[in-house]
Parts: C-alpha cells; sequence; structure tokens
C-alpha cells in the first residue's frame, strides 16, 4: 500500500495485519526499534541495520532465479535528518531523497541481491582481488553483482545450451556465461543474450548434429557475424495534427487559446500543455516563464 497507515484505515482495511496489533501500538515499535546493541559501535556506517539488512539479502539470494537480469541504482525513500551524508539526492529518480541500494533484479522485478552503497566504505564486507581493486566503483558494482550468474556447476546441471546473464542499463553492458562444451563468458556493449537462437554442434554421445540453443552474442562470435546496422529512425510522414499553412499561422487573426486534453507542446517540443490555438489546432505553452503561443504565431 501507499502508506502503512492504509493497512488500518476503513476503506482499506486490512486484517491480517490490523488485527496482530492497534497502529498506536505498531508506531511505537516503529519509533523504537533496535537491531543492534548502540554501545557496541562500529566503524560500519550501516552497522545499526546491518544484521536486519544482511537476513533480507539471505532470503533475496534464496530466491529461484530467473535468466535475464539488470543491475541498476535504487533509491530507498527517506526524508528524515538523521541519516547524515548516507542520505543521497538524486533528481533521476522518482524518490529523489533517501539512500541509494544497487540491486540486481530480474525481468519480473523480483530483487534478487542488492548492495548498500557507503561511499569509501560500500565493500567492507566484500573481497576483491589486487587487480580487481583497480577498477572504478561503478565497475566493482557491476562485478559483484555479476557474483550472481549461475555457477559453473549449475549450467552443466541444466545441461548443453543453458545460460545466464546480467545487464547494466545505465552503462550499456550485458554479461552472458553460456555452457557449450565447457563455459564462456562474454562481456558486450552491443547485445544482450535475446534474441537466442539455434546452432547445431556435434554429440559425442549420439554421434550426430543436435540442436543447441545459443545466446545472440555467442552466436555472433562463433559465427563471426557482423552485427546487423541500427534502425534509422522513422521519419514521420502523417503528423497527428496538421500544421497551418504559413498564411494561416502568421495572420494574427482570431487565434484563440482554449483548453484541450494534455499533450506535446508544438513549439518548445519539451514540455506538455492543455492549451491549443482554436484556429491552428496545435497545442501551445501559455505560462509565466514561457509563452510559447505567442511564440508561434510570431516570426
Amino acid at each position: 500500500m501507499p502508506s502503512y497507515l492504509d493497512y488500518w484505515s476503513t476503506e482499506f482495511r486490512y486484517a491480517q495485519v490490523a488485527n496482530v496489533m492497534p497502529l498506536k501500538r505498531f508506531e511505537q515499535i516503529r519509533r523504537n526499534i533496535h537491531f543492534v546493541d548502540n554501545a557496541n559501535s562500529d566503524e560500519d556506517r550501516y552497522y545499526k541495520i546491518r544484521p536486519f539488512v544482511e537476513k533480507i539479502r539471505r532470503n533475496c539470494l534464496a530466491t529461484e532465479e530467473e535468466t535475464q537480469y539488470s543491475i541498476d541504482e535504487m533509491t530507498i525513500p527517506y526524508k528524515g535528518t538523521k541519516a547524515g551524508n548516507r542520505r543521497q539526492y538524486n533528481p533521476m529518480k522518482p524518490n529523489k531523497w533517501g539512500f541509494k541500494n544497487v540491486v540486481r533484479a530480474g525481468a519480473s522485478g523480483i530483487v534478487y541481491d542488492f548492495l548498500l552503497y557507503g561511499g569509501d566504505d560500500t565493500f567492507r564486507y566484500i573481497g576483491f582481488s589486487a587487480e580487481e581493486e583497480q577498477m572504478t566503483l561503478g565497475a566493482k558494482m557491476v562485478f559483484n553483482g555479476c557474483k550472481g550468474l549461475l555457477s559453473d556447476k549449475e549450467l552443466k546441471k541444466r545441461g548443453r545450451g543453458s545460460f545466464s546473464q546480467v545487464v547494466d542499463n545505465d552503462r550499456k553492458i550485458a554479461i552472458v556465461k553460456w555452457y557449450d562444451n565447457k563455459v564462456v563468458t562474454l562481456a558486450c556493449s552491443y547485445a544482450d543474450a535475446y534474441p537466442v537462437h539455434e546452432i547445431k554442434r556435434w554429440s559425442k554421445e549420439q554421434k550426430k548434429k543436435l540442436g543447441v540453443t545459443c545466446p545472440q552474442q555467442n552466436r555472433r562470435s562463433i559465427e563471426r557475424e557482423p552485427p546487423s546496422p541500427l534502425p534509422k529512425k522513422a521519419l514521420i510522414q502523417n503528423p497527428s495534427a496538421p500544421r497551418p499553412p504559413v498564411s494561416v499561422r502568421y495572420d494574427g487573426y482570431h487565434h484563440w487559446s482554449e483548453y484541450t486534453t494534455y499533450g506535446r507542446c508544438k513549439f518548445c517540443k519539451h514540455n506538455k500543455t492543455n492549451i491549443h490555438c482554436s484556429k491552428c489546432k496545435q497545442r501551445l505553452c501559455l505560462v509565466t516563464k514561457r509563452n510559447c503561443f505567442y511564440n508561434f504565431h510570431n516570426k
């Protein structure tokens, strides 16, 4: 629910929660709950909630996984003032203030692993080799998330043609692990594992060629197939609203503003408005700091 208060509300009351304890009792526990002894301070920036966080993470890791992943940042909303510089501001997220959390999620949206961002202290409980220590913060995040790929043993158990992948959409990189005669791991900034193809591979046991599932990345490397060119941006042949002739647009006669449905402004192209010209039938911004309606009708 949008708010924990809704579990006790008249309209959305949820008996499985509301019948356990009153709302005031829950809020009292919520205000005073502790997971560690405050006397046992630690340099870990999240030491007060670390046991609770690790419990949640173990449950995530125990969930049966998919074959497609994405590694990305997620903000845990928090607008309080008690967290110091652990609270981050990201204007590009729906929840702009909160704790930065790097998650590995499946195509279904289920989180299978996560790592709380703590600045220089982020990788306190994660070991890296001397070579891996030279990587940037973002690379370490992706590398740590990639540890969620299925193990070689698990892929062999699933059989020839099985694969697992993780994708970082922000940095445009996909890492695919595929089992053929042996496990092959590839990283690519052009494509991920899909679409999946079928290739013919020789089977020693059956003495014939069999169809084997092959991810797109591996197929290109096997067949040395050049990547197909990116499609050209489609041109708009039939605009949703025909543009008025220049003679009508600038005639300065009977151009009245009217309310309409929300849509993109035809002048600035970046903002949406619910005002259009009664004569030109074009949506145009008409606000204090942006008068696209005037600019559209004047040369």
